[in-house]
């Protein structure tokens, strides 16, 4: 048997009426997100910002420093020199200003750009000595008197003559031979590095009949008219 009056009655004050279910619908089911639908779909219109951005300049490449440094574009490419035509391989152009090896795009081996490094200097080197020591012209047949440093003897400077027999021309590294009939010893040929520092002057004497670049048949030879060390008059 149950005493007392019902809950429904007792809560709604004097009045009032409780709403029917027909007016209030059917219940939505509880779902744990509150912007699904009961099928499962987003409701919710709003963009959604995510944290990572596909553009490039956001992209932050995790690369050590010295390989970003040398992904850089190169601070000034090479530039011909002004008044200065392209040559052939064997004399290369000088290139102005030199562009460090990491500023560049293209790079080449160590050996190459030192290569070509040295070769500059060895002609900035010859240009010096031609200017502080000019030496004239000459060829094989050419009887030379060379004035020379000895640094073995206290650097005296000694005279030697004879006549060319061979000279070539390697740039900085240039040399030629002299050969000279010595009565106590015989036939003497002498090397001698065209830009040494011990080499002081040189100057041509006289010429002997010679239609070759390279006279090695002389050193058979050892007569008398060949000693050029005495008796050498100066070239007309």
């Amino acid at each position: 048997m149950f005493h007392g009056t019902p809950r429904a009655a007792a809560d709604v004050p004097a009045g009032e009426t409780t709403p029917s279910k027909t007016q209030l619908g059917p219940a939505a089911p509880a779902t744990e997100d509150a912007g699904l639908d009961p099928l499962g779909e987003d409701t919710d219109q709003r963009p959604v910002q995510s944290s990572f951005s596909t553009s490039p300049s956001a992209v932050q490449l995790a690369l050590p420093h010295h390989v970003l440094r040398d992904l850089r574009p190169p601070v000034q490419p090479y530039q011909i020199a002004p008044k200065l035509a392209q040559r052939p391989v064997a004399t290369p152009a000088l290139y102005t200003p030199w562009t460090p090896t990491r500023a560049l795009q293209r790079r080449k081996h160590i050996s190459k750009r030192m290569a070509f490094l040295v070769q500059t200097l060895e002609q900035e080197q010859v240009q010096r000595v031609d200017a502080a020591r000019p030496l004239p012209d000459f060829k094989a047949g050419d009887i030379l008197e060379v004035r020379m440093m000895v640094p073995e003897a206290e650097r005296k400077v000694a005279i030697y003559r004879g006549v060319c027999i061979a000279r070539y021309d390697k740039g900085i590294r240039t040399s030629f031979k002299i050969y000279n009939v010595f009565p106590d010893c015989g036939g003497v040929v002498q090397h001698i590095p065209l830009y040494m520092p011990d080499l002081l002057g040189l100057r041509v004497v006289g010429r002997i009949p010679a239609k070759q670049e390279r006279l090695y048949y002389l050193l058979e030879r050892q007569g008398s008219e060949y000693t050029f060390q005495t008796n050498v008059t100066a070239a007309t």
